[in-house]
């Protein structure tokens, strides 16, 4: 396997504008590396001895892979519909996430700023792990649907995977006054991309919204310095100054998921999803929800055997999450006597 080690120099640009005393506007361009998965391959059944067995061919003379091992002597013992195959890209660049953004930030008022941006990212060359030699769905013997039936099921990795987010985010930041200071945010966002590979011989089929997708969230966070009475004796002072109030709102929306069907597919070695056959979008309203009717089941139908489901991925969302932190803190001065 050949690794490309890239330079380490990416294009990155940024820029910060005052339009008006009160409004800035600021900007972002680059390139980023993502972290690549290790790839290794180890002897962890036979160590530490292992075999090796070359197969030599020529132009004139090629050895075929669809044709397995040759028969005679230990070609015989690796003859066997029970070895497994592993595959790896011969080319492996670094992945590389693209990123851009825009902010506006507007200040009226001396100590409270409001700020309306947008964020966005497109990640490629992203390592997939895949399924190799996958039989074809269909009915009858498994192996004989095989690219190379003398062989087993086998894992490579491929490194095509893509994903794309965008998100717009309004802020509110103010700093303490009279003791109160405050910063809210919320974020609408959208992210989609390759979710796994279910169907080897079809990419697309696992692109859609990303698994960690919340679609909207809302964060509020409020700290409040309790006052202190004035003119007041050693033991009160003590009891009554340094406290501080703190809380934390965190609204998001459900995480999406799929419908899956239980149709035979190659007597269970990969799933598929459901068909759809109701409206595009199978939710309910929020009213109609509830735990045993959380979407329109009757949009949905089973596929025929041996099929995979048309239904996209990811197009429902669950439940949504909901958490609130309060808390309370003194401070202590405690005098040390000599």
């Amino acid at each position: 396997m050949r690794i490309t080690i890239q330079s380490i120099w990416l294009h990155r640009v940024g820029f910060a504008y005052s339009l008006t005393p009160q409004l800035v506007v600021r900007a972002n361009y680059g390139f980023f590396y993502a972290p690549p998965t290790a790839l290794g391959v180890n002897n962890n059944t036979g160590s530490p001895f292992s075999l090796q067995v070359q197969i030599i061919g020529s132009t004139a003379t090629p050895v075929p892979v669809a044709s397995g091992f040759p028969v005679g002597g230990i070609y015989t013992t690796l003859a066997s519909n029970g070895i497994a195959p592993v595959e790896y890209q011969n080319h492996y660049d670094t992945p590389v996430v693209e990123k851009f953004g825009l902010n506006l930030q507007y200040q009226q008022f001396n100590k409270t700023a409001v700020e309306f941006g947008y964020e966005g990212n497109h990640a490629r060359g992203l390592d997939e792990s895949w399924q190799l030699n996958f039989p074809t769905p269909g009915p009858g013997d498994i192996n004989a649907r095989r690219p190379y039936p003398l062989l087993a099921e086998g894992a490579g990795t491929i490194l095509n995977g893509e994903s794309f987010f965008n998100a717009f985010d309004a802020t509110l930041r103010q700093q303490t006054v009279h003791g109160l200071s405050v910063q809210s945010s919320l974020t609408v966002e959208h992210s989609y991309g390759q979710n796994g590979i279910t169907n080897p011989y079809n990419y697309s089929y696992s692109c859609g919204r990303l698994a960690s997708d919340y679609g909207n969230q809302w964060v509020t966070s409020v700290i409040y310095n309790v006052p202190t009475p004035r003119d007041l004796q050693l033991v009160a002072r003590q009891l009554l100054t340094g406290w501080q109030t703190s809380g934390i709102v965190q609204l998001r929306g459900g995480l999406p998921f799929s419908v899956a069907s239980s149709q035979i597919m190659n007597d269970d070695l990969n799933a598929s999803r459901a068909n759809i056959i109701g409206p595009r979008n199978p939710s309910l309203p929020s009213g109609q929800r509830s735990i045993d009717n959380w979407f329109n089941a009757n949009a949905f139908s089973m596929p025929d055997n041996y099929t995979y489901g048309n239904s996209g991925i990811n197009i429902l969302r669950g439940p949504g999450f909901s958490e609130v932190e309060l808390a309370l803190r003194k401070q202590l001065h405690p005098r040390r006597s000599l």
